[in-house]
C-alpha cells in the first residue's frame, strides 16, 4: 500500500497526553478484543493509533479513549481508511470518526503542544 504524500487532512491530528487509555476493538458491538497499543495522534475528525492485527479498509472498528478522572470512557464508532504494517509486526491504522467530536473534548485528550 501507498500512503499518500499530500495531507488532505481539513483539521490538525494532535498527540495525546501520555495518560490516555485506548481500546479499539473491531465491529461497532465492543465485544471483540482490544488491538490496540499506542495512540499516535487524534482530531476531531479522527485518529492513527498501532495496533497487534491488520484491518481492512472501511472496516468499523470502536475506539475507547478514557482519562483516569472520567467516570466513563469517549466510545467512538469509527471507520478504517488505511492500515499498513509496522517494521516490528504490528500496524499503523488510520480510522475517521463516523460523527465529529467537538474540539473542547478533543482538547482533554491532547497533549499541549506550545502551538
Amino acid at each position: 500500500m501507498t500512503v499518500p504524500t499530500t495531507n488532505r487532512r481539513r483539521v490538525r491530528r494532535r498527540p495525546p497526553k501520555n495518560m490516555v487509555k485506548l481500546r479499539c476493538q473491531k465491529g461497532t458491538m465492543g465485544l471483540a478484543p482490544n488491538v490496540a497499543r499506542t495512540l499516535l495522534d487524534v482530531s476531531t475528525d479522527g485518529a492513527r493509533l498501532v495496533i497487534t492485527v491488520p484491518l481492512e479498509s472501511r472496516q468499523d472498528v470502536t475506539l475507547s479513549l478514557e482519562l483516569p478522572w472520567q467516570a466513563r470512557p469517549l466510545l467512538v464508532p469509527s471507520r478504517v481508511r488505511w492500515c499498513m504494517q509496522l517494521a516490528d509486526g504490528n500496524y499503523c491504522v488510520g480510522v475517521h470518526f463516523d460523527k465529529t467530536i467537538p474540539d473542547p473534548q478533543v482538547h482533554e485528550f491532547a497533549a499541549h503542544s506550545g502551538l
